[in-house]
């Protein structure tokens, strides 16, 4: 048997096809994106004769709820609140050298099986590549996740050892920065 395709029948075809994938591409499950609305990160270096704390809101980011996946990264020039001015340039300058690593980066993959489809508190973990200074760490972070009505608040406490990022310390203020600072941030994705 010989099926004669006219051109009217190829138009309905067409036609025909065309709603198929439409309906498809409807009902296929969509990735659920949320980007980083606003951001507070801080870090705090506590060393035997002087305490260094600086603040940045310019972390970017999103969140891939339907995967679980995230990707997350900050500008290591924004941050401020330094005791000086020179302060500030030696830690641009000497130790995170940013002309060269302007970001860190953190992407990876929420451990937990979570659907963060309902409101609540959500205690999880974050496992990826941790990137600083040029050096790229796999890395695990303890994170909140608080969900309110599509809303989500992370926030999270953990520390880095400058050393595993390779930012060397002079003997001549060893005293003067911690060898392990914490790092502390709260981001809203929506």
């Amino acid at each position: 048997m010989q099926l004669k395709i006219n051109k009217a029948s190829s138009i309905y075809i067409a036609m025909a096809l065309f709603f198929i994938i439409d309906i498809a591409w409807t009902l296929a499950p969509k990735h659920q994106d949320a980007k980083v609305e606003e951001s507070n990160v801080t870090f705090i270096s506590k060393a035997p004769l002087e305490t260094i704390i600086a603040s940045s809101v310019s972390l970017n980011g999103i969140l891939d709820t339907t995967k679980r996946e995230f990707l997350f990264r900050i500008n290591m020039g924004s941050f401020q609140g330094f005791t000086s001015p020179l302060q500030k340039t030696h830690f641009e300058e000497n130790y995170l050298e940013i002309a060269k690593y302007r970001y860190a980066t953190f992407s990876g993959k929420i451990i937990e099986e979570t659907s963060f489809s309902n409101n609540g508190d959500y205690e999880v973990r974050g496992k990826g590549i941790f990137n600083l200074h040029g050096i790229s760490q796999e890395k695990t972070i303890k994170c909140n996740v608080n969900v309110k009505n599509g809303v989500y608040t992370v926030t999270s406490t953990f520390p880095i050892k400058l050393n595993d990022y390779k930012i060397l310390i002079p003997h001549l203020v060893k005293q003067k920065i911690a060898e392990e600072i914490t790092v502390t941030l709260s981001i809203k994705i929506k």
